[in-house]
């Protein structure tokens, strides 16, 4: 069983390499299970006499302990759970790979071998482990322990045959960061263990160079040379070919002692061959053994990294290619035999291209999993993914006929699919070897979801609410916020939401908002079963300021922890005098007096001045104002400030942080508005973001605005972006901006002018 991992060029769900001693890591993010890293099916775990299937979500957590791993096993027959096992150990990443591995225990069963390669051993960090399963424990009956730190043993595993002979399976582990005996170098190892003796190593083999990654990838191929042993194969796919850069390279080693070279290919420049490999039986009719191995970084068509398979016999190499290739794709990436599903007479492949973007929908990396037939290279059918970096592909599967209807089944791993919406949970589905079509749907739970949180007030207090955005269900609890301070909508703003926060860490900011008692800020942390009050604060505008205050979140200062932009909601003049002054916080360390740590002031500037005109000449006439923050400008360091008046012309402003004015235009006719709401998000996809307005006090007009003032037209489209939200009278409108859909694109979202405020 080879593990599904991609080159960090392709930006996808891999390993870091580990050079020296360097830390193991699975690149989780998004933050969730990523369900379907690694898949096994067509041996029997339960000893019904149907197979099953395995699959993995290393990067899955367990009572906050990150990435501790996640492997189960369901009934080939009818998807029951017969297994399921989280890991321990912080940053083991239990699952990484895993193996039916034959029966060792003599009960007519297979048993199922799980890699843990960033296991810690005593003092030997990342040696790796391996941990043997059967059906009915659920603790392991075998640990075979890396002995190298930074080895990474249990990075892959594969089943073989007995190849000693002692009428046991055995089974090979993959330890690419291990050193090699013969040179000292790092180059990665596979050892060969006995299926009867426990831990028992009975051979090894080696890479030759420094980081080649040896192991990276293991697979059975059956018997290659036709000895009565079944052989196996390691792929290295970062080996340097001659002076030809990650080319790849893919040995086969018979099964027999002393486990020789038998055969081998490598790639070009780039191709990183070797990433995946699988036996095929024999798709050429000369009765020899075939096998098939990933390239998915090759060119094809002349697109770069759209990858390929090949096919080796022993007459000839055949390639397999998406007949639609479409660069960066990473074809090959995992492949599977997908057994006589188009009744040839010959076994066929399954293959995944989990960074495929979708020309068709213009989704970004959905991914796809394709059937081709063994013999004729040609297309059976494809499955694409269908939302935007759902990744169906990142491990393939077959051997298993789940809904009895004569023909194998193939089975998918999808690490980035939104299963309830969230994301990055991860996917397992189950296609029909006939044409594709999803049988069956395992799912993730933990994973990245979009809330929306409404605040509004009664009385002198303000109550916030968090949604689902998918279901609309609300979250558990209300909290009451501003408490004897607010007397209209209070202002929200996330805190920390850049990376991939969990429930739990993200932060509130609430402004007292317009009106306001006084120009209190709370902050929150924000929690599935409830919010909690961290601490608050007055923002000092001068002992003259009685008003309220809106509020905006961003990092300027690229600490990874956001300020907090404070303006006044109110006029600080009576009678107004169009003056709005705004401040830029820094959070403090926490302290004996401030155990949650606290905000204080860092830079302080004028939105708006007494007497304020626009570049035009108009009055402003600012009574307050509204702020949001984000990267609206291409090329500028980021993010931008954005303000407008509350009340007052319909004039918008972009500040640096530093309070240097960048950009101003009218949003719209000052005869038909008073004051600008605001919202900052990416709403046509193109991974900057764009400014969303809705009127004040006026029409429910809602437009959409670059940073430099022109109206947004959406790819493809021909007019701008400007609607009336609400048809009936609304008194203007609220905005926020939230990927609702997991389109990879954020969606508008309006409320009516009077009713509460809102952020995601």
């Amino acid at each position: 069983m080879s593990v599904p991992a991609l080159a960090a060029l392709f930006a996808t769900a891999i390993a870091v390499p580990a050079l020296a001693t360097t830390p193991f890591r699975l690149n989780c993010n998004p933050s969730g299970d990523t369900l379907g890293w690694a898949v096994d099916a067509g041996a029997d775990f339960d000893g019904d006499g149907i197979p099953d299937i395995a699959f993995s979500a290393p990067c899955a957590r367990r009572r906050g302990v990150a990435h501790v791993g996640l492997v189960r096993v369901v009934s080939g027959r009818t998807g029951k759970t017969l297994f399921k096992k989280r890991g321990h150990q912080a940053y083991a990443y239990f699952g990484t790979d895993l193996a039916f591995v034959g029966d060792l225990t003599g009960d007519g069963a297979s048993e199922l071998a799980v890699g843990i390669p960033g296991y810690d051993r005593s003092a030997l960090a990342d040696a790796g482990r391996v941990v043997i399963f059967t059906f009915g424990r659920a603790s392991g009956i075998r640990r075979v322990n890396g002995r190298q730190a930074h080895g990474e043993f249990g990075f892959s595993v594969s089943a073989l045959d007995d190849v000693n002979e002692d009428g046991f399976a055995d089974y090979a582990v993959g330890a690419p960061g291990e050193i090699s005996d013969a040179n000292g170098k790092r180059t990665g190892r596979v050892h060969i263990v006995s299926g009867r003796r426990g831990s028992r190593r009975m051979a090894t083999v080696a890479g030759i160079r420094t980081a080649q990654r040896f192991g990276m990838n293991v697979s059975s191929v059956r018997d290659i040379d036709s000895d009565g042993t079944g052989d196996f194969a390691v792929g290295s796919e970062k080996t340097l070919v001659g002076n030809i850069l990650n080319a790849g390279y893919l040995q086969i080693f018979s099964g027999a002692s002393p486990h020789q070279e038998i055969e081998w290919r490598s790639g070009a420049k780039n191709d990183r061959l070797g990433v995946s490999s699988a036996g095929v039986g024999d798709i050429d009719g000369d009765l020899l053994n075939d096998f098939a191995v990933g390239a998915p970084g090759a060119t094809v068509s002349g697109l770069k990294r759209a990858g390929m398979v090949v096919g080796a016999t022993a007459s000839s190499n055949r390639v397999f290619s998406d007949p639609e290739p479409v660069a960066e794709a990473a074809f090959g990436s995992a492949i599977a035999s997908a057994g006589d599903i188009n009744q040839d007479g010959f076994e066929d492949l399954a293959v995944g291209s989990p960074l495929r973007d979708d020309p068709s929908s213009g989704l970004r990396r959905p991914g796809s999993v394709l059937a081709f037939s063994g013999a004729t290279g040609q297309l059976l059918w494809r499955f694409d993914g269908d939302i935007e970096t759902m990744r169906s592909g990142t491990a393939v599967g077959g051997g298993v006929d789940y809904d009895q209807d004569g023909v194998l089944d193939i089975i998918s791993g999808n690490i980035g699919d939104a299963p309830r919406g969230r994301r990055g949970a991860g996917t397992v589905t189950i296609h029909s070897g006939l044409d594709g079509k999803i049988l069956k749907t395992f799912s993730g739970s933990g994973g990245l979801s979009t809330r929306l949180y409404i605040a509004g007030h009664t009385g002198n207090k303000a109550t916030m609410r968090g949604y689902e955005t998918l279901t609309s269900r609300p979250l558990k609890n209300g909290s009451t916020l501003l408490q004897g301070i607010a007397t209209g909508p209070p202002s929200l703003a996330i805190i920390n939401e850049g990376g991939a926060p969990r429930l739990g860490q993200l932060l509130m900011a609430v402004g007292s908002g317009a009106g306001a008692k006084g120009s209190t800020v709370e902050v929150w942390r924000l929690g599935v079963q409830r919010q909690i009050k961290l601490l608050e604060f007055t923002a000092g505008f001068g002992a003259g300021y009685k008003g309220g205050v809106n509020v905006a979140a961003a990092d300027f200062d690229g600490d990874d922890e956001d300020e907090l932009v404070i303006v006044q909601a109110d006029s600080p003049d009576q009678p107004p005098t169009g003056r709005v002054e705004l401040t830029v916080y820094e959070r403090t360390a926490p302290d004996p007096l401030n155990p949650n740590g606290g905000y204080a002031p860092q830079t302080a500037f004028s939105a708006f001045v007494a007497g304020d005109t626009t570049a035009g000449g108009l009055p402003i006439n600012a009574v307050g104002a509204n702020v949001a923050t984000g990267d609206v400008l291409p090329g500028s360091p980021g993010p931008e400030i954005v303000v407008a008046p509350r009340q007052g012309i319909p004039v918008v402003r972009l500040y640096a942080a530093d309070g240097t004015l960048l950009e101003e235009w009218l949003a719209y006719d000052p005869a038909q508005a008073d004051g600008v709401n605001l919202a900052v998000g990416d709403i046509d996809g193109d991974g900057g973001s764009e400014v969303v307005t809705g009127i004040a006090k006026g029409a429910a007009l809602v437009k959409a605005f670059h940073g430099d003032g022109t109206l947004l037209v959406p790819p493809g489209g021909t007019s701008a972006v400007a609607f009336i939200a609400f048809s009936a009278p609304a008194d203007g409108v609220r905005t926020a901006t939230a990927d609702v859909d997991l389109d990879g694109t954020q969606e508008i979202l309006a409320v009516p002018g009077n009713a509460g405020s809102g952020d995601t």
